[in-house]
């Protein structure tokens, strides 16, 4: 993001490259990288990222609100609250991700 903000954006695209060989999981760098190609008229690699982050996104989101779910069955309020709280950052993201796809594919229609 460092990279982005000073406007390096090749640099940027190349350390979200890096970041998702060592993890490949990491929706926010789908999302990053995915509008960068968008800005730079890339739709197909960008709704491609943009999609790859949504799915993450929804896996996550599943998960979590299992053990969420599990930790507040058996008393654990605190813990349960916490992955509450984690799951309002990704689904955030989730929608953000679907909003940008969204754009993608209307700027790439046009």
């Amino acid at each position: 993001m460092v990279f982005y903000q000073d406007g390096n954006v090749d640099q940027a695209l190349t350390q979200y490259d890096k970041v998702l060989t060592i993890n490949p999981q990491y929706p926010d760098a789908y999302l990053s990288r995915g509008s960068i190609r968008a800005q730079r008229r890339q739709f197909a690699d960008a709704i491609t990222d943009d999609t790859r982050a949504i799915e993450i996104y929804q896996r996550q989101i599943s998960e979590l609100e299992g053990e969420a779910q599990k930790s507040e069955s058996i008393g654990l309020t605190r813990q349960g609250k916490a992955k509450r709280k984690r799951l309002v950052h990704i689904e955030d993201g989730l929608q953000r991700a679907r909003e940008f796809k969204t754009k993608a594919e209307e700027e790439a229609g046009r």
